[in-house]
């Protein structure tokens, strides 16, 4: 029987949404490269192109329609993004804890479950994975308690929903579906008649894409450019798990000292030799770090340094010293701030639990192996005196199909980098998570069961919270936006974060600063390149597209190698860059090949009829600027004296 919550139960779920969708609506101020995928396509959809028709999108119209409405709205501006990504998330996190609350009876566990999507980072693209299956798994257990045809017909509009959020989930909450109805009904005649009924609602609305699909790119060719990309995005993104934790000191260490130690810069007298420096070094308890320039070194102070400050200062072979106050002899608490202090002195505060998962590339394995074993974490709760303590809302047969549906999307979507796309999956094992924490943590215990029962729960919960956060950075991202504990720090983070979402059109230079090479290129087309021209980019960076408001004269972000077996769409690709005869074409020597291989012809039409126009080195590549032979530039670019067509 289902647990109905009183709203006053709501209100710790509404809170933890805020603060998630918060969250995640200021990461866009940190966009990256993937991030700008789908709002270059939203300013193609705002220009009036056409998904399939004139760019393929990877099948995430429907994100690309939203990006298109919201900057429509809020402008151009990383803010038009953050606003969506913070309410998804928001809705996301808020209709997870509801379930998860009614499924198992227990506020404390919906919050401790809730709280896992503030510490998760995903990429903030990646939002709409977590609204379409945290939507998913609430309508599964809905249709599981009160089945009707009404519910199945929105179980077959959410699949549709899914379908166009990309193709992929689409398929999967489409075997959720499926797997809800045998839940519900069993293995009988009416299962299969609730799932044809959500099936047709299904496909009745996705028929509109699929024929215009037929009509603009034929049936053969629409089902070749899908295969091929899906057959690129699963062939390289998979690597074999590990368990990083294979030793005790992996479950339990202790960080050195001086992990937490200050360092200063001392200025050495000009005349002094090496032999007498390093007696000064050894005589005070200074590691050196790094040479900071002529006579400048930065060391690392140790407990002895502390006791000898004073001398340090006045000593007349140092001249200077940075970092540091040297009126007093002492640090200020942004020079040291307070937290290092006290794990300076305090040794018990550098206990660790799990070092091991310390690194993000390890927690992200640790974290990506823990969404793989909750599904058999759960299968544990058919073991009869476990079974026995299930919550009322939970019964077997749905609890063991849910589990399937769990395992099935791991599958499907959880794969390399996993510490940056374990965040992405986190909704169905979440919500096992809640039932196992339930059983033991609430369940009515015999004495000598229940403290094991409970040191079972929260050793479960600490591995996953911190995995989870290392994986996504967490802590890093929370000093960032506190300024390390210093004001004036944070202040000025936030005014940055401001800056840099309000700003329309969108920079990622900032005042005295050269930026990252593809921000360079972005503004540099912005000044050179009518807005009536497009550009083209052969390497997927649609951050350029972005940021320049410059339209695609090809129809592809990425260069997929899969895609040199897709006669059509090499046609569709070559035709319409010749049609634009874009002025610009820039490039980049590491990704150089990747194009070429993956559309040849393209590449012969641009050595044929494109000539170097200038070149730079940045971000440890080098990149090129093409301007077509029968066209040479009218001016130089103020700025950088590149080719100017503007």
């Amino acid at each position: 029987m289902r647990i109905e919550p009183h709203p006053r139960d709501h209100l710790p779920g509404v809170a933890i949404a805020i603060v998630a969708g918060l969250h995640k609506a200021v990461l866009m101020a940190t966009a990256s490269n993937d991030d700008y995928q789908h709002l270059t396509y939203a300013r193609q959809l705002l220009a009036g192109d056409l998904p399939l028709r004139d760019f393929w999108d990877l099948s995430t119209t429907l994100q690309n329609v939203l990006s298109a409405v919201s900057q429509l709205v809020f402008g151009h501006r990383l803010l038009a993004e953050a606003i969506i990504v913070g309410l998804a998330t928001a809705a996301a996190v808020f209709v997870t804890f509801r379930l998860v609350r009614t499924l198992t009876g227990s506020t404390f566990v919906a919050v401790i479950c809730a709280s896992l999507f503030i510490v998760a980072t995903p990429r903030t693209y990646a939002y709409p994975k977590w609204l379409v299956y945290s939507m998913a798994a609430s309508l599964w257990w809905s249709y599981v308690w009160w089945p009707s045809t009404r519910k199945a017909v929105v179980a077959g509009a959410s699949v549709a929903a899914a379908f166009y959020w990309r193709h992929d989930h689409g398929v999967l909450v489409a075997i959720g579906v499926a797997l809800g109805m045998v839940a519900a009904h069993g293995w009988t005649r009416e299962a299969a008649r609730r799932t044809m009924v959500a099936g047709s609602v299904a496909f009745l609305a996705a028929f509109p894409y699929l024929l215009f699909a037929a009509v603009v790119l034929g049936p053969v060719s629409f089902v070749h450019t899908e295969v091929a990309t899906f057959t690129d995005e699963q062939g390289r993104a998979h690597a074999e798990l590990r368990w990083p934790l294979r030793s005790g000191a992996a479950f339990i260490g202790r960080k050195p000292q001086e992990w937490y130690a200050p360092e200063i810069i001392i200025r050495w007298r000009a005349d002094l030799p090496p032999e007498a420096r390093a007696a000064a070094l050894e005589k005070y308890g200074l590691t050196p770090t790094a040479d900071e320039g002529t006579n400048l070194q930065r060391v690392r102070v140790s407990e002895r340094s502390l006791e000898v400050l004073r001398a340090l200062v006045d000593d007349p072979q140092i001249e200077d010293t940075g970092r540091m106050e040297r009126g007093s002899a002492s640090f200020t608490r942004a020079q040291w701030p307070l937290m290092d202090r006290a794990l300076f002195n305090v040794s018990v505060l550098r206990t660790r639990l799990l070092p091991g998962i310390d690194g993000s590339f390890e927690a992200g394995m640790a974290a990506a192996m823990m969404a793989h074993a909750m599904p058999l974490l759960a299968l544990l709760l058919f073991i009869p005196a476990l079974r026995r303590r299930l919550p009322p809302a939970v019964t077997p047969r749905p609890l063991l199909l849910f589990i399937a549906f769990a395992e099935i999307l791991n599958i499907g979507l959880l794969r390399e980098p996993y510490n940056q796309r374990v965040a992405d999956v986190v909704v169905l094992p979440v919500v096992l998570l809640a039932v196992f924490l339930a059983v033991l943590l609430r369940s009515p215990w015999p004495a000598r069961a229940r403290w094991p029962a409970r040191i079972a729960a929260v050793a479960v919960m600490v591995l996953t919270i911190k995995s989870l956060a290392v994986a996504g950075e967490f802590g890093t991202r929370v000093r960032w936006l506190t300024g390390e504990g210093q004001m004036a720090r944070a202040r000025e983070t936030w005014s940055k974060i401001v800056v840099r979402l309000e700003s329309s059109p969108p920079s990622r230079l900032e005042a005295g600063q050269e930026g990252l090479a593809t921000a360079r290129l972005a503004e540099y087309v912005r000044r050179c390149v009518a807005p009536r021209d497009r550009i083209l980019v052969l390497w997927y960076a649609p951050e350029i597209y972005y940021d320049a408001d410059r339209l695609m004269a090809g129809r592809h972000l990425y260069f997929f190698p899969t895609f040199v077996g897709v006669e059509e769409e090499q046609r569709r690709e070559l035709a319409k860059v010749m049609r634009f005869k874009p002025p610009i074409v820039l490039t980049d020597s590491a990704s150089a090949a990747g194009a070429r291989k993956a559309f040849p012809a393209l590449l012969r039409y641009i050595d044929s009829d494109y000539v170097t126009g200038a070149e730079f080195s940045g971000d440890g590549n080098r990149y090129h600027i093409l301007i077509r032979r029968d066209s040479p530039p009218p001016a130089s670019d103020s700025v950088t004296d590149w080719p100017c067509y503007a």
